[in-house]
């Protein structure tokens, strides 16, 4: 499988090159490549110069401007020759055009390059040779501006069933060029399908309105399952109102289904073993003021009435608290009530009086610590303090 610190180039002197940016050797202090593969054509063997790259889990695709589509597997096992390899097609004219750019699917399972006329998908889940046949043919794909531009214009839908080609064509009218641009979306035929289905028309077409220059990329994101439209003057986010009615748009692959399925039965979990209704279970929300709307959080509305609530039960706090009812209510606990409050009204009236004459009361005639001086002799130290003895001494 494809290393993270493994980094992959092409020249324009007709060389594949292998960089361990971790652990690769110093010359110089400067990195060194870890692998070098020419690139040769493969009708004449001489070098070929490549014009486009793109990277899988296991292989690495490059497409020459002999209009060779060549697959190296990692790590490299013959540096003499790809692993797979096969020649695009010829125009209508009896032309090989050079190959533009290439793109895998998610899976890695097809391939999809693109040529100045048109664009190739061929199904790498067979061996790719000189006779494999491309199991869909895309025309009238544009213009492709600079040929030597290899980011890709197309990509893949996350489960590889769907091309999205994103398509310029330039108008000229009188001195100025006008760039039109449309974004296409076909449907790959199953292998071995007819001449025809494999020529189909897209599926459907939406054009880009505005002035925004020819496409210069196109990224199809996965998980979130948005299309990403660049030009040479702005960028454009496409999405399926199916999935995202507010606009942003959450995945709708399988994986994240069964993931949902999880939660919800880890909730139903949860609420078959929660504790019933009056015991000393606290049910509260967990408020996390840093997340997004997006990722859970409330609307605007709910949180302004939450904050309300916790703003009257601080005022609700502050009110004191409302005195008893009168115990005197009713003729039948008159004569109760006065008998118990004679009895603790020593106990109850306690405003106005020192606690310094209620401990005298219970202190007098008894003494708690003279049984520990009473065999101590009385003896005086002396007569006078030391400042008088000092004043003395003055008037003397």
């Amino acid at each position: 499988l494809m290393e993270k610190s493994i980094v992959y180039t092409t020249s324009r002197d007709g060389s594949l090159r292998s960089w361990n940016v971790d652990s690769g050797k110093l010359a110089f202090g400067m990195l060194k490549c870890q692998d070098v593969i020419v690139v040769k054509n493969l009708k004449t063997g001489r070098k070929a110069i490549p014009t486009c790259m793109d990277i899988s889990s296991r292989f690495v695709a490059m497409g020459t401007e002999c209009g060779s589509l060549q697959i190296y597997a990692h790590p490299f096992q013959s540096k003499l020759r790809p692993q797979q390899s096969t020649i695009v097609p010829a125009d209508d004219d009896g032309d090989i055009s050079p190959i533009v750019s290439v793109v895998f699917s998610a899976d890695g399972t097809k391939l999809a390059c693109r040529t100045k006329t048109r664009v190739l998908v061929y199904n790498l889940e067979k061996r790719l040779s000189m006779s494999s046949i491309p199991i869909m043919i895309c025309l009238n794909v544009g213009d492709t501006g600079d040929a030597f531009d290899s980011t890709p214009t197309m990509a893949f839908s996350p489960n590889g069933k769907a091309l999205c080609i994103g398509v310029t064509e330039e108008v000229k009218k009188e001195s100025t060029v006008e760039h039109h641009n449309r974004i296409d979306m076909y449907v790959i035929p199953k292998e071995g399908s007819s001449e025809d289905q494999r020529r189909k028309p897209p599926k459907f077409t939406r054009s880009l309105l505005g002035q925004h220059g020819p496409i210069v990329g196109l990224l199809w994101q996965l998980k979130l399952n948005q299309i990403l439209v660049a030009t040479s003057k702005s960028f454009q986010l496409w999405f399926s109102v199916d999935h995202s009615h507010k606009g942003v748009l959450l995945s709708t692959s399988c994986q994240r289904r069964a993931k949902r399925k999880m939660e919800d039965d880890l909730q139903e979990m949860y609420q078959a073993r929660a504790p019933p209704p009056g015991s000393t279970a606290r049910y509260e929300e967990i408020v996390a003021p840093n997340a997004l709307p997006m990722f859970g959080g409330d609307s605007r509305q709910k949180r302004k009435q939450r904050k309300m609530e916790q703003q009257e039960e601080e005022n609700k706090r502050k009110i004191p608290q409302q005195p008893g009812k009168n115990v005197y209510n009713t003729p039948n606990t008159i004569f109760a009530q006065m008998v118990v409050d004679n009895q603790t009204m020593d106990q109850k009236v306690i405003a106005g009086k020192d606690p310094r004459e209620a401990l005298a009361k219970y202190s007098e005639g008894k003494s708690y610590i003279g049984d520990a001086y009473k065999d101590n002799k009385e003896r005086i130290l002396a007569e006078r303090t030391v400042e008088e003895e000092e004043d003395e001494m003055k008037n003397k």
